[in-house]
């Protein structure tokens, strides 16, 4: 890890987009020819030119339910991916072919939707879904049955920490661990001079394997230079849950909330708790959510949406 990167996580993997072609081509060659030899022979010649088959690639995304904002931004993106690499030629002449399930944002059939792409369509290699709470158990499902698994989402310490995957290593991540997404918040509050930082935060958090890790890091570190924690709770994923927890958080008016979210509903209910208690903190930061664009300006109103942060890769 780089020196410039204080805060980065020792632990911390990061693999670039190299990875995806490489799993790819790893797949893809396992039952390849051995040969080197600059001369070839006829039947292998023969061999080369018939593996014109498409490479198969299996993905379960949630395209209803909960995650269905985000799954079907990402069925999107895969089937962008397969176009612009089918377009160039393929890979190693071979176009790729998509099979996408729906997994309706279900742990239970996110595993079934794996099972069924590895032993009845025979997939030759598997993406991953979206959201960490998917991607542990079919994660896991991949590593049993010898599979590379390559996501563009789902980067909780609890996707790499399976017991599959520490044995297999089979998953290959694209995006930065979640962990160390808020970083570059807790940098940008360290480079205060002392009397500009904040002296109070708050840290509610939806009981969530990516929402929390991120803010609980944020929690030590902000600790670390200074900053008073004034309210941390886990809650229940749950409606019900959000507005009293953002009642505790605004009673308590911290300079900061870091807030453990696990999409739009989430930090909605929280900013509106905060407008009925006349409460507006000087910085807040979401783990997710307002990464979702339009439909968070849909539900919050762009004018409400200024200066909301978010660590991912939307930027209004």
């Amino acid at each position: 890890m780089r020196a410039s990167l204080p805060w980065f996580s020792r632990n911390a993997i990061a693999v670039s987009a190299v990875a995806l072609s490489v799993g790819v081509l790893a797949a893809c060659t396992s039952s390849g020819s051995s040969s080197s030899s600059s001369s070839t022979s006829p039947s292998a010649s023969a061999s080369s030119s018939a593996n014109t088959t498409p490479i198969s690639i299996g993905a379960s995304l949630s395209l209803t339910g909960d995650f269905s904002a985000d799954g079907l931004a990402y069925q999107k993106g895969y089937n962008l991916w397969a176009k612009d690499v089918n377009a160039a030629g393929g890979i190693m002449g071979r176009q790729v072919k998509l099979t996408i399930l729906n997994d309706a944002s279900s742990p239970n059939q996110v595993v079934t939707n794996y099972q069924t792409l590895i032993n009845t369509d025979h997939v030759d290699l598997t993406f991953g879904p979206f959201s960490s709470l998917l991607t542990t158990p079919a994660s896991a499902v991949a590593a049993r049955s010898g599979f590379a698994f390559i996501e563009g989402a789902g980067g909780a310490p609890t996707v790499f920490q399976t017991p599959q995957n520490e044995a297999d290593h089979n998953v290959f991540d694209v995006s930065l661990p979640v962990a160390d997404e808020i970083m570059p918040f807790v940098n940008y509050i360290a480079s205060l001079p002392a009397s500009q930082r904040p002296k109070t935060a708050a840290y509610p958090m939806a009981q969530d394997p990516f929402a929390d890790p991120p803010v609980q890091l944020a929690q030590q570190k902000l600790q670390a230079l200074g900053v008073k924690t004034v309210y941390s709770n886990i809650f229940p994923a749950e409606p019900s849950s959000y507005t009293p927890q953002a009642d505790n958080v605004a009673g308590k008016a911290p300079d900061v909330v870091v807030l453990g979210s696990t999409d739009v509903p989430t930090v909605a209910a929280f900013m509106k708790a905060f407008e009925t208690n006349h409460y507006t903190p000087k910085w807040f930061v979401a783990a997710a959510g307002p990464d979702q664009g339009a439909a968070f300006i849909t539900a919050v109103g762009a004018g409400n949406a200024d200066g909301m942060m978010v660590p991912n890769g939307w930027y209004p």
